[in-house]
């Protein structure tokens, strides 16, 4: 068993500018310091082609 079950995840958007072209540093670091304090934590990050990134958070059930 994987114990992937043990987790519960969520899909966010990375905070960005110019219409989805850059990155916002600081306002994803908040956004990430203020998720984490719901308890959850990065589990990984999908970076388009196109500008922008995706968020995957998991935290514990």
């Amino acid at each position: 068993m994987s114990g992937e079950a043990d987790y519960e995840y969520k899909v966010v958007n990375a905070p960005t500018s110019l219409l989805w072209f850059r990155i916002k540093r600081d306002a994803t670091e908040r956004l990430l310091n203020d998720l984490a304090a719901d308890g959850w934590e990065l589990d990984e990050v999908v970076v388009n082609w196109w500008g922008g990134a995706e968020l995957f958070l998991r935290r514990s059930r």
